[in-house]
């Protein structure tokens, strides 16, 4: 179990985890609790949604008149308006957390989400320790068994990410799965073919190497390069070195040869030659033009 001080650790979420804002929904927390003796409480009702986590121990959830078995790893919800209670013969260990969604600071897509979860007839989960919403719960009581490192943004996030979870754990969904539009798909794998070749320059960037490094196969990065960039995978990794090499000619004292070398270059005249063939002038004379544009008169 948690080495969490339970009553602190309520006081703290309480104090900081009481409005959570994302930017397409607001949630109005009106308390965060964590109780390892609960036995019993009256039945009730709230105007707002109640969700529980069993860490540890047995029990009765009373919802709308039906009664349903609570174990560890007991995830349930509690609906606004609907008459519940929950109870034990022996002292369960329970988390809990009751929020509402703020509608004037939420997207329409977020409230009809939370719509559903008041309709919901999948309120109760037994077993749920591998969910998200378990493992996120896990999460936040973890990070106060260290107190001294406890981090106000941590827990916010962790927190938010919390009741987000909520819909999905409670809900069945009909929406369509999210899809990664190849388009972005091939971009997000090119930016960091590009981001590889830019921070190992002074390697010899075989393509079948990078490929093997973002598990593609040599003709489909060399496609991507084709397709996106207009140029090679050989050009772009030329122009890169070359690049790298003009910065430093203009703003380091480094020896010419260095340059070459941590660009990739075997050889001072092999440098000399790509670079004069891309910049248009030797990498002395660039280095000459640059200082002297850059002395006052």
């Amino acid at each position: 179990m948690y080495l969490i001080d339970a009553s602190k650790t309520s006081y703290i979420l309480n104090s900081l985890a009481s409005e959570l804002n994302q930017h397409s929904v607001t949630f109005d927390v009106h308390y965060w609790g964590i109780d390892p003796h609960h036995l019993h409480n009256p039945l009730h009702k709230h105007s707002f949604f109640e969700i529980c986590y069993v860490l540890e121990g047995q029990g009765i959830y009373l919802d709308d008149g039906i009664e349903f078995a609570l174990e560890t790893g007991t995830l349930f919800c509690s609906r606004p308006e609907i008459w519940h209670q929950i109870h034990s013969q022996n002292e369960m260990y329970l988390v809990y957390v009751a929020f509402d969604v703020v509608p004037s600071h939420s997207g329409s897509e977020m409230l009809e989400r939370f719509n559903k979860l008041y309709r919901t007839n999948q309120f109760l989960i037994a077993n749920s320790q591998d969910s998200s919403s378990a493992l996120l719960w896990s999460a936040l009581l973890k990070h106060f068994e260290t107190p001294e490192f406890i981090n106000k943004e941590v827990i916010v996030s962790i927190a938010q990410a919390l009741l987000l979870s909520f819909y999905t754990a409670f809900t069945e969904h009909t929406e369509k799965t999210f899809q990664l539009p190849k388009d972005k798909a091939s971009l997000y794998l090119l930016n960091q073919a590009k981001a590889f070749i830019r921070d190992n320059l002074e390697q010899p960037l075989h393509l079948d190497d990078l490929a093997n490094y973002l598990h593609l196969s040599g003709r489909h990065l060399s496609r991507l390069f084709t397709a996106e960039i207009g140029h090679s995978y050989v050009a772009y990794v030329k122009s890169e070195r070359i690049r790298s090499a003009a910065n430093l000619l203009k703003y380091t004292n480094e020896p010419i040869k260095n340059i070459s070398e941590k660009v990739g270059f075997n050889s001072v005249h092999y440098f000399t030659k790509a670079f004069s063939s891309i910049m248009g002038i030797p990498p002395g004379a660039y280095r000459n033009n640059y200082t002297t544009e850059s002395t006052p008169t």
